[in-house]
């Protein structure tokens, strides 16, 4: 490792080299890593697994680490630090179990420098930007593109609040549960329609959603009991009736391959 600055207390690893400019203080940056107790190797935080970026304002962390790695690194740059005590959490014993005057090493992505706005309306308008490049993506057929840009919304509306902003919260994880069932993604579609019913138990095309998610993942009760709840907050409407029929074909096709697996069972 190379030993940046303060007598080589910060130490540094580039895995590999960003293409990004450097984040300045005042910027707001999002960052993915893994924090690790030196001596015993031990990970004490871990943003992919609880799926949660860390963002911050560099030059404005309560840790002082955050803003002294993070500014050494360009956009897209992955790199591993080594922090002394002194300026990790010092004598301090922390709430997840890091001893006093602990070394620390975080595995740290630079995922962007995030835009900032002079208010709640500029937000508002740069949300509704995105969308709409997300919603052409989506019709072109670039999925993996869609996503990026309907998780960039969250970026450009992140720390605002009113009712506008619920509503685009609410249709994005709308969007992101139809183009993660688009793919395939099962579990994430099935995610963000429950995401919109925390809010709107009765938004018919989350529930039209989250039937699909849960036939496809063959959780087959409690897709028949959404789908009833379905057709009689929908007053009937035929799309939901027609998906009768193809939970029907998924129970008879699940009870076939239970059957023949038994089958298989007995014969040994």
């Amino acid at each position: 490792m190379e030993a940046l600055f303060a007598e080589g207390k910060i130490k540094k690893d580039v895995i590999k080299e960003g293409d990004g400019p450097f984040p300045q203080d005042g910027d707001r940056v999002k960052v993915e890593y893994v924090a690790t107790i030196k001596e015993t190797g031990k990970i004490f935080d871990d943003t992919k697994k609880n799926g949660n970026p860390f963002k911050f304002v560099v030059g404005k962390s309560d840790i002082e680490i955050w803003s002294l790695g993070v500014k050494t690194m360009k956009v897209g740059e992955h790199s591993k630090f080594e922090f002394d005590s002194t300026f990790a959490y010092g004598e301090k014993v922390t709430e997840v179990g890091i001893p006093a005057n602990t070394q620390i090493v975080i595995d740290v992505e630079l995922i962007k420098i995030m835009e900032t706005f002079e208010n709640i309306d500029d937000a508002i308008s740069r949300a509704e930007q995105i969308n709409e490049m997300a919603a052409n993506k989506f019709r072109g057929g670039d999925l993996d593109s869609a996503l990026d840009l309907y998780n960039d919304i969250f970026d450009a509306i992140d720390g605002y609040t009113n009712d506008k902003i619920s509503e685009i919260e609410c249709r994005t994880f709308r969007n992101l549960s139809i183009v993660h069932g688009r793919k395939g993604n099962w579990k994430q579609s099935l995610k963000y329609a429950d995401d919109v019913l925390l809010s709107k138990e009765d938004d018919l095309k989350a529930l039209m959603r989250k039937i699909e998610a849960l036939i496809n993942l063959e959780n087959l009760d409690k897709a028949k009991e959404t789908l009833e709840h379905a057709i009689l907050v929908s007053k009937n409407d035929p799309a939901f009736l027609a998906l009768r029929g193809k939970l029907e074909n998924a129970q008879k096709l699940k009870n076939k391959r239970e059957n023949e697996q038994y089958a298989k069972m007995f014969k040994q």
